[in-house]
């Protein structure tokens, strides 16, 4: 697996709604996020992301990407904040916790580690929703790997994207 980037979009591209991802994802999409959070060693997310859902407790270490100490931090026992760009967040990461690295976080978040080839997999969950904010391309997210899979469940397609086309060596 690897470092696994996940996100979900509504069908037009919404990233949240009124600062949150919950109004956009289904209870199929929620089954899947969180079995594939019992699969890693660690949980890597931006920190916006952090200010604005639900992160009191993670089932492994939390670590926390932003200029500015998260509140959370007193909340959730697991969690780490470090002050560091995305590539040496994720390398002290994979050093300190271990090769199995799941991305959540916002679709810029999200997009640095795609520019910088750092994801081998994405899990992108899309649903009925419409009419949200920050608006991305789904296509322009699929295109970034070489192999997509789709599957449906309920009212939310998945897309289980592998052999990135822009990765590093």
């Amino acid at each position: 697996m690897g470092v696994t980037a996940t996100l979900v979009l509504g069908r037009d591209g919404s990233t949240s709604f009124e600062g949150s991802s919950g109004a956009i994802s289904t209870t199929d999409d929620r089954l899947q996020f969180l079995a594939r959070r019992r699969g890693v060693n660690c949980i890597l997310v931006g920190g916006e992301s952090a200010r604005q859902e639900p992160y009191t407790t993670s089932p492994v270490a939390l670590v926390i990407v932003s200029r500015s100490r998260p509140k959370i931090l007193d909340k959730n026992p697991l969690a780490h904040w470090w002050d560091l760009p995305p590539a040496q967040s994720l390398k002290k990461a994979i050093n300190e916790f271990g090769s199995e690295i799941l991305l959540e976080g916002g679709a810029n978040f999200l997009r640095t580690f795609l520019e910088l080839g750092l994801v081998d997999v994405l899990e992108l969950s899309v649903t009925d929703f419409t009419g949200g904010d920050g608006k991305i391309s789904i296509e322009g997210l699929l295109n970034n790997f070489a192999d997509v899979k789709e599957s449906k469940s309920g009212t939310t397609t998945f897309f289980h994207c592998t052999n990135p086309v822009n990765q590093r060596k």
